[in-house]
């Protein structure tokens, strides 16, 4: 028990200090192994949650981000993808269930046991009509599969969640002094809530790990970029994080505008520092790497 408290660091969304006893089950705060990213994304245990905390994680945002990102997989057909859903053919809605195979085979399944039976006899009618050989039967046969709609919000606090505790695992609590994380494990902690305008999500092929974007200024910010899983797709992420001067967490609205084209500097390219991968919690001399990183790239 002790090695593992000591093997991995312990974090909370929240400012609780945890203990060795903190592994014991019936404790009352009781850590956990979280998964960063989470385990069904292709993440592996390396720090230690307070049960609470990775519990409602795991149902309110670690599961909305798997179940989008297999929808995004369906939605293009990727080999290994599969859902359940309602589809329409020829007016009528019967619920099926649609495997994409490793071959890009597609093997249609109708559900009668969750289909209306009349509705389901109608419809396996005008199939069999419409693979008949007869010309006097032959029928068109059309039909949709409607898009599984998600919370977008969601889905960037989900991200956020995963930056937040990667940063932390690769800095420690020095990454922690910093105000505008208040607001960043206050938005996690309550995802329905709109704590801060939009966390911000970068589309670009950024290299895996921890950079800080240096300028322009309105966004200077660390950047945490990570890969996420599926059977079917790896994708890339690039999160922004505050840092612990400047701009802080108006780099988020300060970015919408840049994408939006509102600001002067929109086209202005990004001046970026990738942050070399050593073991900031467990040398001692590195324990300030954080904040050494951020006064040298930043001069805030």
């Amino acid at each position: 028990m002790r090695s593992l408290y000591r093997k991995y660091l312990h974090v909370s969304v929240g400012f609780e200090a945890f203990l060795e006893k903190d592994l014991i089950p019936n404790s009352s705060i009781f850590l956990t192994l979280e998964h960063v990213p989470p385990e069904s994304l292709g993440g592996k245990g390396t720090i230690l949650t307070c049960k609470k905390c990775n519990s409602e994680s795991g149902r309110t945002l670690d599961a909305e981000l798997l179940k989008y990102l297999e929808g995004i997989d369906f939605e293009q057909f990727l080999p290994n993808s599969k859902q359940s859903t309602p589809m329409t053919l020829n007016g009528k809605t019967i619920n099926a269930r649609i495997n994409v195979e490793e071959n890009g085979l597609i093997n249609l399944h109708f559900d009668p046991n969750r289909s209306n039976p009349k509705i389901f006899a109608e419809v396996v009618n005008e199939i069999e009509r419409a693979h008949s050989f007869d010309p006097d039967q032959i029928t068109n046969l059309s039909g949709n599969i409607p898009r599984k709609k998600h919370d977008a919000r969601i889905m960037e606090i989900a991200l956020l969640r995963i930056a937040y505790l990667k940063l932390f695992q690769t800095f420690g609590y020095a990454a922690l002094l910093n105000h505008g994380m208040l607001f960043i494990r206050e938005q996690i902690a309550n995802p329905n809530k709109d704590i801060l305008e939009r966390p911000q999500i970068m589309i670009a092929d950024f290299p895996e790990g921890i950079s800080i974007i240096k300028s322009p200024i309105e966004i200077q910010c660390f950047l945490v970029t990570f890969n996420l899983k599926t059977k079917s797709a790896t994708r890339k992420f690039n999160v922004m994080l505050p840092g612990p001067s400047g701009v802080n967490i108006d780099i988020y609205k300060n970015y919408r505008s840049f994408v939006l084209g509102n600001h002067e500097k929109s086209n202005v390219p990004l001046a970026m520092e990738y942050l070399p991968e050593k073991k900031y919690v467990s040398n001692l001399n590195l324990a300030f790497g954080y904040h050494y990183y951020w006064q040298t790239f930043t001069k805030s």
